[in-house]
């Protein structure tokens, strides 16, 4: 895939499987939750990092991914009429017909690499309905935040229900209460989606205060609020669409995952509140796939962990319904 490179016109424009809490919003398209669920780096993924931070540059997906239902209404990202972009400071642009939409999971001025393991990268998993588009901005430093400071976070489309969950992951101590630029503390995340002269507003999802104690600006209008600081590791920031609100709810419920013993020394048994058609995979702590297997009707499967080495893993399931990871932790 050959990296395109354009100039960010439009960012002068900006003025200045799990349920949890859900806060209460006018108008928009979808609620918002917040939750927690274990953070799992990508593995084998695209790596755009020297694409992204050329100065004033962004990644453009060239390979179409097909219609996502996101913000309401099915978008074709197809390239030609409609881009997906990602940035080096922890956005996700979708260019649309009469405008755009803004996904800002850790939106900041400026963000830089901060040493040889820092990445931005994608990722497309799994086919068909079932895709979920993974970004993901590993190690990376806030550029007027305190020294040393680093974040992790990932960006989670899913193809199937339009759901989009902001991941994020370890972060250091000091960018738990922020930084200071042009007068403001802390990042911005949320959801925007505007008319390309940024007047009219169709979305606007936006977090604000001190995690984890956050609310939620929906009035439709630009005003640009933000949290202070980093959110912790583990945290989940989730937009679900009103149309599908109220059945993810009953299937995560239905679904949840459960894993014995863990920590596991030689045998793992995972269960489920119902039968399961989907993937079933256990990756390290780098994001290796050490297991994989297809589960049909199945409402507890057993792996062995003989042949696995002392560690933390990660147990993911994946279907129709969703996504759901946990951790594991083996034992010698």
């Amino acid at each position: 895939m050959k990296p395109i490179i354009k100039k960010i016109a439009f960012i002068q424009l900006i003025l200045a499987l799990l349920t949890g809490s859900v806060f209460a919003q006018t108008d928009n398209l979808c609620v918002f939750k917040e939750s927690t669920a274990a953070y799992m780096p990508l593995g084998d993924e695209i790596d755009i990092t020297s694409t992204v931070f050329i100065p004033d540059s962004y990644y453009v997906m060239t390979t179409p991914i097909g219609f996502y239902p996101l913000l309401g209404q099915q978008w074709d990202i197809d390239y030609n009429n409609r881009t997906l972009s990602i940035f080096a400071n922890g956005r996700v642009y979708l260019g649309l017909d009469t405008g755009f939409a803004l996904f800002d999971c850790l939106y900041t001025d400026t963000m830089e690499i901060l040493d040889a393991t820092s990445k931005v990268s994608y990722w497309l998993e799994g086919t068909g309905n079932q895709q979920i588009l993974k970004v993901q901005w590993k190690n990376l430093h806030i550029g007027p935040g305190p020294a040393g400071n680093y974040f992790n976070v990932q960006m989670w489309l899913y193809k199937a229900t339009g759901i989009i969950e902001y991941h994020y992951g370890p972060r250091s101590a000091n960018n738990a209460s922020g930084y200071n630029t042009a007068g403001t503390v802390g990042i911005f995340a949320g959801i925007w989606y505007s008319n390309n002269n940024f007047t009219s507003m169709y979305e606007k999802i936006q977090v604000k205060g001190t995690p984890p104690n956050i609310q939620i600006d929906s009035v439709l209008n630009t005003n640009v609020p933000h949290i202070q600081g980093v959110p912790a590791e583990g945290t989940v920031y989730r937009f679900v669409p009103k149309a599908v609100a109220a059945s993810v709810a009953t299937i995560e419920k239905d679904y949840e995952m459960n894993i014995t013993p863990n920590p596991a020394i030689d045998k793992v048994n995972i269960s489920f509140g119902l039968p399961v058609n989907g993937d079933i995979a256990i990756v390290n702590s780098v994001g290796s796939v050490v297991y994989q297997n297809t589960i049909n009707g199945k409402q507890s499967v057993d792996i062995s962990t003989t042949n696995f080495a002392s560690g933390m893993y990660y147990i993911k399931v994946s279907g129709k319904d969703g996504e759901q990871v946990k951790p594991l932790s083996i034992t010698r």
